[in-house]
């Protein structure tokens, strides 16, 4: 159950890569060329992201069915685009993140670099590839980075995500409270660059 919601998910977010690509950058090219940023091993510990490998694989499933046009499953979807990718580890890390940009828009398929970015997994190395993404004007997918600060269109002009922003999770807690009745309510929180201040 697990595998199909995750392929399901993956499927949801390649589609959106695809045609966010396909009317922003390469209509009528027949190779779009994607640039993976996904966590394979955390830089803090130097140990296997299962979470992320588990993405990955995903990632790589969803690539796969969209190319092959003859199994029954979206092969309508860019019935003449093949999907070609190069991964960088983004390790959760923002500087890891960042050169990984950096390689994936300027260095991978011989030095055309990619049509969009899929990744990263975590805000603050979202963040960090949105700099290279936006100075480079390539879409840039994330499919966890959940930060507020990511919301900022001009900050990030060529960022989206397919997850809702943080500051939504506050309103629902809020919401549950106000329908519920709770006469008792604790919430924690941690400063950091995926939590910016309440307002």
């Amino acid at each position: 159950m697990a595998v199909a919601a995750a392929a399901a998910s993956a499927r949801t977010f390649i589609r959106q890569l695809c045609l966010l690509t396909m009317f922003s950058r390469t209509v009528g090219v027949a190779e779009v060329r994607i640039g993976a940023l996904v966590p394979i091993f955390r830089a803090s510990t130097g140990q296997k992201d299962t979470s992320g490998v588990r993405r990955f694989s995903s990632f790589y499933m969803a690539v796969s069915e969209i190319n092959n046009k003859s199994d029954g499953v979206d092969d309508w979807l860019l019935p003449n685009t093949r999907l070609s990718f190069a991964l960088r580890d983004s390790k959760r890390d923002d500087s890891a993140a960042f050169f990984g940009a950096l390689a994936l828009t300027r260095e991978v398929f011989s030095g055309e670099g990619c049509s969009a970015i899929v990744g990263a997994a975590s805000s603050g190395p979202s963040e960090a590839a949105a700099v290279v993404a936006s100075r480079l004007q390539t879409p840039q997918i994330s499919y966890s980075s959940t930060s507020p600060l990511l919301s900022d269109g001009l900050a990030y002009p060529y960022f989206l995500r397919t997850c809702p922003s943080d500051a939504f999770q506050a309103r629902a807690i809020v919401d549950v409270r106000l329908h519920s009745n709770f006469v008792r309510l604790g919430c924690s929180a941690v400063l950091t660059a995926c939590s910016p201040p309440a307002a």
